[in-house]
């Protein structure tokens, strides 16, 4: 098959309505599993369905169209035809763990006899570092948005959130007034998984957060009423495109360098805080990290701040 074909069929872009209905099926009863019993976000549930339509697609092309066959050649299958595509390493690990969750779901269901999803190996895959600022460029972005427009305050407002706390954009976006305790200095946070956790937060963000509930929000909503902190003018939750929108004209404006996402406010205040001398448990805890070794990354960070340090300012770098 031509590579344009595979790619075609990885990248899920084919209807879903050709799928063997015993497949769709499966994939529906998985989603709904996700949703009811995991309580994944929808956001994680909508990356699930992604990679596990792709799944499907490469293996109706090589004739699959029941369940015993998926779970006998399916696995095998979608690794070659991942492994002809020009992709990352951590594109194909991650496509690779929605298929083994897939299947291994299917085999605690008793829906699958035979699964060899569970031997498939992903390829090796180097930590990336994430990209951080450093205070002087976080302290420009924050001072892009006009906190004299009631839009430009809630802007404001959010992203001296994101540092302050450590929160994830999405965090964020869907964070409810009943979460919210300014006069004890604490916000509840709901990460991945729905698990909650307890983060304080700082004074510069008590103050633009405050301002902005006192006065850009009542600006915003008029006579409308909305659950969440952070809303647009229809009432509803700010999406995430829409955020990362705001998010990089600031960017531009502040003269950072491409590629800058919101995440990376949240790379910052981690980095930035164990560079303060915080301990890693801590970082851990306050930005919900379910193991250490996700926290860890950013020593790494910090092995890079340490050695520009030492070359800047050692006699002899």
């Amino acid at each position: 098959m031509a590579p344009s074909s595979v790619s075609k069929e990885v990248e899920g872009k084919e209807s879903r309505s050709g799928t063997p209905p015993e497949l769709s099926k499966a994939l529906d009863d998985f989603l709904e599993h996700l949703l009811l019993e995991r309580q994944y976000s929808p956001n994680t549930i909508d990356a699930y369905r992604r990679d596990l339509r792709s799944y499907l697609n490469v293996v109706k092309s090589r004739g699959i169209d029941s369940i015993d066959l998926l779970g006998r050649d399916g696995p095998g299958i979608f690794k070659d035809a991942l492994g002809k595509l020009d992709i990352s390493s951590s594109t194909i690990a991650r496509k690779l763990s929605s298929l083994k969750s897939f299947h291994r779901f299917l085999r605690e269901s008793l829906t699958l006899k035979e699964d060899v999803a569970s031997t498939l190996r992903s390829p090796k895959q180097w930590k990336k570092i994430p990209v951080v600022l450093s205070t002087g460029e976080v302290e420009r972005l924050l001072s892009m948005p006009d906190v004299g427009k009631p839009l430009e305050l809630r802007d404001k407002a959010m992203l001296e959130l994101m540092y302050g706390t450590g929160m994830r954009e999405s965090e964020v976006i869907g964070l409810k007034l009943i979460a919210l305790d300014l006069s004890n200095e604490i916000v509840r946070c709901f990460g991945k998984g729905k698990k909650e956790r307890v983060v304080p937060v700082g004074s510069y963000a008590r103050q633009y957060v405050g301002q902005y509930l006192e006065s850009g929000r009542p600006s915003i909503l008029g006579q409308r009423k909305c659950d969440y902190v952070f809303t647009t003018r229809r009432g509803k939750p700010l999406t995430r495109m829409a955020f990362w929108k705001r998010f990089s004209k600031y960017a531009r404006m502040a003269g950072l360098p491409d590629g800058i996402h919101p995440h990376t406010l949240r790379h910052s205040c981690a980095t930035h805080m164990l560079e303060g001398g915080a301990d890693l448990r801590i970082i851990q805890e306050l930005l919900g990290h379910s193991s250490i070794s996700t926290t860890q990354i950013y020593t790494a960070v910090d092995a890079e701040y340490l050695r520009e340090v030492h070359k800047t300012f050692h006699p002899r770098p």
